[in-house]
């Protein structure tokens, strides 16, 4: 993806905006492509500056009692978990992926809130109390279970709690 592009190249020369990544080679675009179409047409102007700062700004945003936080940048929770199936060879669960878009450290660490543990544990917790202990024997997501877990409808007209804001909660 072009922001994962964007942010290497920064994280390569350590800059603090994208137009100090203006003139750098990359392997699959021409250099006078990446300055005229990313860096002075898209991404170095103040538009996307304004847009950039807005987005961090909601961010930050304090929703009930906590920061609302993620761990996976703006791919569709689909993205990640196509992505995350590839990395580990199999087919992933939602559980999976909720932690790994939930929990710092590529879904290795703390979570990223209370209400994410909380969930988290009520979801499993309903699986275990539905198929049982054995979780090779749960399915890799179960509707119903995160119906019940949300609380029913507690769904905002563009999220379903968990998804993101691709899935269409009516």
């Amino acid at each position: 993806m072009l922001s994962d592009e964007r942010m290497k190249a920064m994280k390569e020369v350590g800059a603090t905006s994208i137009k100090e990544c203006k003139g750098m080679e990359r392997k699959w675009i021409k250099k006078d492509v990446w300055d005229a179409l990313l860096i002075d047409n898209e991404w170095g102007i103040d538009a996307w500056q304004s847009k950039l700062g807005k987005a961090k700004a909601n961010r930050l945003t304090e929703k009930k009692g906590s920061i609302t936080k993620h761990t996976g940048g703006s791919r569709p929770f689909v993205v990640h978990g196509i992505k995350l199936a590839k990395k580990q060879g199999r087919e992933v669960g939602y559980s999976e992926i909720f932690q790994a878009t939930h929990k710092l450290k590529g879904g290795e660490g703390e979570f990223i809130d209370n209400k994410s543990r909380v969930f988290n544990e009520k979801y499993n917790a309903a699986l275990v109390n539905k198929y049982g202990d054995d979780i090779s024997v749960h399915p890799s997501f179960n509707g119903q279970s995160l119906y019940d877990v949300i609380g029913g409808m507690k769904a905002t007209r563009t999220s379903v709690y968990g998804f993101g804001s691709r899935v269409d909660s009516r």
